[in-house]
C-alpha cells in the first residue's frame, strides 16, 4: 500500500485495508507490531503526529478465519445442512447452528469432531452449544466438520390374548435395526394359537418366536401384537358321520352350527371332535 499524506488538524479518513492473508481477516490498524488494533479500515483520523514531515507507520492486525460445516453421518438427507457452514472470526463466540438432520429409528445425541468418535457416540458438543472460534481444532483458514452422533432407539412390545386366550405375557424390549425373536406364546386357551396380528381384527403376520426387526422407528415406542386363535371361520367345513356342519356366525357373534345336508339330529363339534 501507498503511503498517504497528511496536514496537521486535517481529518482524514485511512485508505482502506489492501493487504491480504490467507486464512485470515483484516482487524484494524495498530501503532506497532505486537498491539492490538487502534483504528478500523477506512477511518476518519486527525493529527496521529505534531513532528513536522513527522512520519507514522500502521500495522495491519489479523484475526484468524474458521468455518463449521455439518456432517449428517447416515442421516437421512445428507444435504439437509448443506447451506449451514458457519465462519467464526478470531475469538467470536457462537451458538453452533440446530441439528436439521433426521435418521429413520435413531435420535440426535450431539456433534463428534470425527468419524471415528461419532461411531463410539462420543460426542464433543451438544445441539445449539454455545463454541468459541480460537477454541476449534482446525487451523485458521479451514473447515472443522462436525458429524452427527445418534443414539438407536428402543421401543417395546406388548403382547395382547386378544379376548380369547388367559394369562400374562411380559413385555418385551428391542432396539431398532436389531432382529430379535418374539417371545414364544404363553397365553392359553382351548383353541390352537396361529400366531400374532397387529390389531385386534387382523390377520396373521408373525408366527410364534418369529425373529423381527423395526416394528416402529418411533423412540419409546410401543407395539401391541394380537394373539390369533384358529376359532373356525365360516369357510370351515366340519364333518362327522356324513354329515358335514359349519357355523353360521350372527352379527352378534353368537356361532350356530348348522348342517349342510339333511335335518337329523347330527354333530355338534362344539361338544366334540370330529371323527
Amino acid at each position: 500500500m501507498p503511503n498517504e499524506s497528511f496536514e496537521y488538524d486535517e481529518a482524514k479518513a485511512l485508505s482502506s485495508n489492501a493487504f491480504e492473508r490467507a486464512g485470515y481477516v483484516f482487524a484494524g490498524w495498530a501503532t506497532n507490531s505486537n498491539a492490538e488494533a487502534a483504528y478500523t479500515d477506512g477511518q476518519v483520523v486527525s493529527n496521529l503526529t505534531a513532528a513536522a514531515s513527522g512520519l507514522v507507520q500502521l500495522y495491519a492486525t489479523w484475526s484468524e478465519l474458521r468455518f463449521v460445516a455439518f456432517d449428517g453421518h447416515g442421516a437421512d438427507d445428507p444435504s439437509a445442512m448443506a447451506e449451514d457452514v458457519m465462519t467464526f472470526v478470531g475469538a467470536e463466540t457462537q451458538a453452533l447452528v440446530s441439528n436439521k438432520f433426521a435418521k429413520t429409528g435413531y435420535t440426535f445425541a450431539g456433534w463428534a469432531t470425527n468419524e471415528t468418535a461419532a461411531a463410539a457416540l462420543d460426542f464433543a458438543y451438544t445441539n445449539g452449544q454455545e463454541t468459541v472460534g480460537t477454541n476449534l481444532w482446525m487451523g485458521a483458514g479451514e473447515t472443522n466438520v462436525l458429524y452427527a452422533v445418534w443414539n438407536t432407539n428402543t421401543y417395546t412390545v406388548v403382547f395382547d390374548a386378544n379376548g380369547v386366550g388367559t394369562g400374562t405375557m411380559d413385555d418385551q424390549t428391542f432396539v431398532y435395526d436389531q432382529e430379535q425373536m418374539l417371545t414364544n406364546c404363553t397365553f392359553k386357551s382351548t383353541l390352537e394359537f396361529l400366531g400374532w396380528a397387529t390389531n385386534e381384527t387382523g390377520a396373521v403376520v408373525f408366527g410364534d418366536e418369529a425373529w423381527v426387526t423395526n416394528l416402529t422407528a418411533e423412540a419409546e415406542g410401543k407395539v401391541t401384537l394380537y394373539a390369533v386363535w384358529d376359532n373356525g371361520d365360516l369357510s370351515k367345513a366340519m364333518h362327522c358321520d356324513n354329515l358335514y356342519w359349519t357355523n353360521d356366525t350372527e352379527e352378534s357373534g353368537t356361532v350356530n352350527w348348522v348342517p349342510c345336508i339333511g335335518d337329523e339330529e347330527g354333530y355338534d363339534p362344539s361338544d366334540s371332535s370330529p371323527s
